[in-house]
């Protein structure tokens, strides 16, 4: 069992007050579902788990703590879980709508009336043959 706050330990600061801090912000702030942020949060955690670790970094000019670089990171695979999750979910959205597309054209077909010369030929062919 992955424990949270004590793999968030070294991170913990102003940046990132908390697991379930990060867990709220990611579904409020980031517009993450609550599963997708959970899975995220559970695979962040289990590569520090594992070894992973995250420091501090400076741009521009300005430094990032370690906190704020794990939050980053944690809504960086969020993102990357939920863009997969909605592009599988597309995908099946499109097959199930190829497959009823498929049924309405065949149920028309069916219901669609001989022309004349389907008739006249179906006579001909086979005289015994329902209409």
């Amino acid at each position: 069992m992955v424990d949270f706050n004590k793999l968030h330990e070294p991170y913990k600061s102003v940046d990132s007050p908390s697991p379930e801090a990060q867990l709220k912000w990611l579904t409020t702030k980031c517009g993450i579902p609550q599963d997708i942020a959970a899975r995220a949060m559970l695979q962040v955690y289990m590569e520090l788990e594992g070894g992973r670790v995250i420091v501090e970094s400076e741009q521009d000019g300005r430094k990032y703590s370690s906190g704020w670089n794990l939050c980053q990171y944690l809504r960086k695979i969020a993102t990357e879980i939920f863009t997969q999750a909605s592009s599988a979910y597309l995908k099946a959205l499109s097959d199930q709508d190829e497959l009823r597309r498929i049924k309405i054209r065949d149920t028309i077909l069916k219901k669609q009336p001989k022309t004349w010369w389907n008739r006249i030929k179906a006579v001909f062919s086979d005289p015994y043959k329902n209409l």
